[in-house]
């Protein structure tokens, strides 16, 4: 959800967690990722991390609910964004980052755990992994060509198939001749100023490729 919508129930639990907590963020800020700064990015990370874990103990130990769940969403951002640097430099600085925030994330749960009585059933579930992307599939294209996908009159599918290619020839192009990281410095700046606004720019994502 944007940072400014009602993302509580109820909607006054909103209001209290930012009383105590007035840095809280529902998502992870992505500045760190716009300028290009690792290094502040992942200790943003941790400190975002730790913040919503804080409200989450409080409210657990507050409430004593019969279920409560909570998502580390910072390691997701991690991979989505670095995925390259925690697999070909697991060997060097940057590897060493991601070693530190798994550790910083596992001491977190390690104290929350030793809280818990015996009678507490604890699991640890993975929404999705991670792997290297070496090629696209454009699904509908693909039933469609199968027979299991027909399109409404005046939609092609192919034809926006073909567009996704194009863009990444031109991207490729670009990179070649060194101007994709301009262009990806100007485009993060445009999405930086709307997650000014309110929403949570770059630093979204589920399943990620």
């Amino acid at each position: 959800p944007e940072w400014d919508c009602e993302y509580t129930y109820p909607p006054e639990l909103k209001k209290r967690i930012k009383k105590s907590h007035p840095d809280f963020k529902v998502d992870m800020p992505s500045r760190f990722l716009h300028e290009g700064d690792f290094a502040s990015f992942v200790k943003g990370v941790n400190a975002h991390c730790e913040e919503q874990f804080k409200v989450f103990t409080e409210l657990y130990s507050e409430l004593k609910p019969y279920f409560a769940m909570f998502c580390f969403v910072e390691m997701d951002r991690l991979f989505h964004f670095f995925w390259k640097e925690s697999m070909v430099l697991k060997s060097g600085p940057y590897g060493n980052l991601f070693k530190d925030h798994f550790v910083f994330l596992d001491s977190l749960l390690g104290k929350f755990l030793d809280t818990l009585p015996e009678n507490v059933y604890v699991m640890a579930i993975s929404d999705h992994g991670f792997g290297e992307v070496r090629k696209d599939i454009y699904v509908n294209n693909y039933l469609r060509d199968k027979g299991y996908l027909s399109v409404k009159e005046g939609l092609d599918a192919v034809s926006v198939g073909k567009v996704a290619k194009w863009k990444l020839v031109v991207a490729s192009l670009l990179d070649r001749i060194g101007l994709w990281q301009i262009y990806l410095k100007h485009r993060r700046a445009q999405l930086e100023k709307r997650s000014a606004i309110g929403g949570a720019g770059a630093a979204t994502g589920g399943s990620g490729t």
